[in-house]
């Protein structure tokens, strides 16, 4: 059950926009929300004297609250049926995320994302993308261009190789607060004939958690991403959910992750959950 909500802001149009989102689901579950602004204090010559550090870095605290509190104004009067709460912090973006998430025990984290293609992609990253890896708890990213609209229908890509009931459990949660439809899709390929698949174990998650919106899919490729993709289009889906893990030793040889990858360039918002 979804209770609190982490929203880590830059205060850019990105981030105002994964706000809404943020303002819609902590309505749905009547959840408080947490706007997380972390300033990194710039590298300065040695010769700096101290007291322009200081001065420098009390200007950064200063213009952080101020526009914090600029930004939890205009959220809670977009939402004034929810609690809505502040935080600044000096630090790097993605440790103090993850670590503020973990100790104030929030249940999601919902963060926006510009998307990123070739070179930038392989070598700059994106805060997101990593939060989204890392984090213990579920990450929504929201791409800069949605659009808040009613989740009436989600898609879960699994790749049937480890046990989900946990991570599944926790979508169908997600899910039942929309009242929303759920597809379970499986991308086979040369692998597969190493595991025995079957929808019945999606069936069996949905009975025991009495919920029965739930079909199950498969597509057959070797290009699982580009099939992701495919399937993604051709629908009308308003969410896409995904389940990470430690990659091993091999995966991390041959293949990026495959959830950072649907970070970047999926149009819709990614929901992802720590795998069991």
């Amino acid at each position: 059950m979804i209770r609190k909500i982490l929203v880590p802001t830059d205060f850019s149009k990105c981030a105002d926009n994964a706000a809404k989102f943020a303002g819609e689901i902590a309505l749905k579950f009547n959840a408080e929300m947490t706007l997380y602004h972390i300033y990194t204090i710039p590298v300065v010559d040695p010769v700096v004297p101290a007291g322009s550090l200081d001065n420098m870095i009390k200007e950064m605290e200063n213009s952080s609250h101020a526009n914090l509190k600029k930004a939890i104004e205009k959220i809670q009067k977009a939402f004034p049926g929810i609690v809505v709460k502040g935080k600044t912090k000096s630090g790097f973006a993605v440790p103090e995320i993850i670590s503020h998430a973990k100790k104030s025990k929030h249940d999601l984290i919902v963060m926006g994302t510009t998307g990123a293609s070739g070179i930038e992609e392989l070598l700059v990253g994106s805060n997101t993308a990593s939060v989204l890896e890392k984090s213990e708890c579920p990450v929504l990213a929201v791409p800069v261009k949605s659009k808040y609209a009613a989740i009436k229908s989600i898609l879960y890509t699994t790749d049937l190789t480890m046990p989900e009931g946990k991570t599944f459990g926790g979508l169908i949660d997600f899910a039942k607060g929309f009242d929303a439809s759920l597809t379970v899709l499986h991308v086979k390929n040369e692998l597969d004939r190493y595991f025995k698949m079957s929808e019945i174990r999606f069936e069996n998650y949905g009975k025991m958690a009495g919920y029965t919106k739930i079909k199950y899919d498969e597509v057959k490729s070797e290009k699982i991403y580009d099939a992701l993709n495919k399937y993604i289009n051709r629908g009308s889906f308003d969410l896409v959910a995904m389940a990470t893990h430690h990659r091993g030793f091999f995966d991390k040889i041959f293949h990026r992750s495959l959830t950072k990858r649907m970070a970047y360039h999926t149009k819709i918002p990614l929901l992802t959950f720590r795998k069991d």
